[in-house]
């Protein structure tokens, strides 16, 4: 699995207890959600585009080894909350 992030945009003036930050992930080359971090410490909120993007993101934090801590796939909903272990990892 090739886990990218593009379009990386950083706030370092709002970035307090971590990295604020958006960027598109994108999972074996093709976009599959964007990624934002408020800067203030919290988890990273991963927003799958549409229902695949979901399940790719799924499958990829059960392959980077991530243990979700607040993982938020409701009903009708195309997002996700991940504790963003990997993504800290790769800033």
């Amino acid at each position: 699995m090739k886990i990218t992030l593009k379009n990386v945009q950083v706030n370092e003036r709002l970035s307090k207890g971590s990295l604020a930050f958006r960027a598109i992930l994108y999972i074996n080359g093709q976009p599959m959600g964007i990624l934002t971090n408020t800067g203030l410490g919290g988890e990273t909120n991963y927003q799958a585009l549409d229902r695949r993007g979901e399940s790719l993101i799924r499958e990829a934090v059960k392959w980077c080894g991530c243990s979700p801590l607040n993982a938020d796939f409701d009903e009708g909903s195309d997002g996700i909350k991940e504790a963003g272990r990997y993504q800290d990892s790769v800033t």
